[in-house]
């Protein structure tokens, strides 16, 4: 599987590819009314929320606009957040100087609802944010806000949909994610001080134990269109065999990949984890090699509009992309202003030795330069994000699979992107070198199958009486054997390989 995974250090999960767009609104405001907002924030709010809000009358668009206004407008302080102090979060003094913590953001978000005449509170209570490792902390740790539209409280938190913070280092990033849960949805990430806040029935309400209990599911997978229809594991799940969870898809065009990785290492651990897919669900299936301490993640993709790759690592981007596109330059593919909008379009963090994307979603002319440039660059074009997580060891005396073994075979982008294809045998992720193997596939997309045994494909036949595509072969002496599909073209993309064995 071709792994284009990022993986950051976040305040909440990565924005996500399928979040709304930014409000044009933001950018109309009169830049002296914007200066003057700094510099005098409270005679000057109230011009500023006229000028946002002129013509608007649905409450629900009120409440997009001045949130998407608080998400550009104001930079996450990493400073003060690393140095465990909070000071001055009152909503003058965070306007002044643009820069807040989760409590300044919440503030300034009251403070605008207030004035365009929206009900609205700031809320305190617990998160499964940045830091979080299966404990609360003894005194409250972020903010958040609900306001009332159309006379129902929805919860929003401006401060995740801002961006993220990766390592130390704040990179502003744009996403509704978190402006359209629903109370049941929010209450996986956010625990209010006051029970009163979680908007849920009594019934439905958490108590501290319980939301320490329950996993993490951040806003982008909720917003990927994903559902957990059964078998919710905890945060910390211990396991006697594979687990299996069950997952409704409700958007289409959505990639959905699952991987176990080492808690104490980071390593990836190979054929751990299977999906068999569905158009409108998924199985997914985990296992642990051993009785050391593993991440359980599911990744999600959204095949459709633009997206671009978010974060490079230096050596890539210097080693690799630069030279690309360099390339492409020299090549006349692109033109200069292009080479140049791209170039300007990524800033390095020495820190953490990365190249990231400046968020600016109203430069049109620099998006159809990334969207040519990335149309012709040997990238996928976009970043699979870890849409759920939780921990998983195996319970005594249950010891895994076998370290250096495979459970399940190894799939490749394509069987992610598959709908209705999946294999009946066999189902184990190694095979053994000189045993005879019976191949069966089902599939509802491709029109013809291969092996890939040797050097050369290999073609499976379709049996008549079942529809399922068949083929008999001797494992031969090589470290991989993989099946392929096809459309009916003579192309063929790589599903899944098998290990072999000694």
């Amino acid at each position: 599987m071709k792994r284009i995974i990022f993986f950051a250090a976040i305040l909440a999960a990565a924005s996500s590819l399928f979040a709304q767009k930014i409000s044009r609104r933001v950018r109309s405001v009169p830049p002296q009314l914007t200066e003057a907002v700094s510099k005098k924030p409270k005679e000057n709010l109230q011009p500023l929320v006229s000028c946002l809000l002129d013509g608007v009358t649905d409450e629900e668009e009120k409440v997009k606009i001045l949130h998407d206004w608080v998400c550009d407008t104001i930079s996450f302080d990493t400073a003060m957040y690393f140095s465990g102090l909070s000071k001055k979060q009152d909503v003058m003094s965070v306007l002044k100087k643009n820069t807040a913590l989760s409590e300044g953001y919440a503030r300034v978000m009251n403070e605008l609802c207030t004035r365009a005449g929206l009900e609205s509170i700031v809320i305190n209570g617990y998160s499964k944010g940045f830091g979080y490792l299966g404990a609360l902390m003894t005194k409250t740790d972020h903010t958040w806000n609900a306001v009332k539209v159309n006379g129902a409280w929805k919860l929003l938190d401006v401060t995740w949909d801002a961006g993220r913070v990766d390592f130390k280092t704040w990179i502003k990033s744009y996403s509704s994610d978190w402006l359209s849960l629903t109370p049941e949805q929010f209450i996986y990430s956010h625990l209010p001080e006051n029970d009163e806040h979680q908007f849920l029935g009594e019934k439905e309400r958490r108590t501290r134990e319980m939301f320490v209990k329950e996993p993490y599911i951040p806003a982008s997978f909720f917003a990927s269109g994903l559902a957990l229809s059964g078998n919710i594991p905890d945060y910390a799940t211990g396991i006697s065999s594979p687990l299996t969870i069950q997952v409704a898809l409700t958007k289409p065009n959505v990639i959905i990949m699952a991987e176990i990785e080492s808690k104490t290492s980071g390593a990836y651990i190979p054929g751990a984890a299977w999906i068999t897919r569905t158009a409108d669900s998924a199985t997914v299936s985990y296992d642990v090699p051993d009785t050391e301490p593993y991440k359980a993640m599911l990744f999600a993709k959204s095949t459709d509009g633009d997206a671009f790759t978010a974060v490079f690592s230096a050596d890539d981007f210097e080693g690799s992309v630069i030279p690309e596109i360099s390339a492409l330059l020299s090549e006349k593919k692109i033109t200069k202003k292009e080479h140049d909008f791209f170039r300007a379009s990524y800033r390095k963090v020495s820190e953490n030795a990365r190249y990231y994307l400046v968020d600016d979603f109203f430069d049109d002319e620099r998006t159809e330069a990334l969207k040519k440039v990335f149309s012709l660059l040997d990238t996928d074009g976009t970043d699979f994000e870890p849409i759920f997580t939780f921990d998983v060891k195996a319970r005594a005396p249950y010891g895994g699979f076998g370290r250096g073994n495979a459970k399940y075979p190894e799939t490749h982008l394509s069987y992610s992107s598959a709908r209705s294809t999946h294999p009946v045998a066999p189902l184990q992720g190694s095979l053994k070198k000189g045993s005879a193997v019976k191949f069966v596939v089902e599939s509802g997309e491709y029109s013809k199958f291969a092996v890939k045994l040797t050097d050369s494909l290999v073609q499976m036949t379709k049996n008549p009486a079942t529809g399922l595509f068949e083929l008999e072969a001797t494992i031969p002496d090589t470290k991989t054997v993989t099946v392929f599909a096809s459309n009916g073209s003579n192309s063929y993309f790589g599903l899944w390989s098998y290990a072999v064995r000694d």
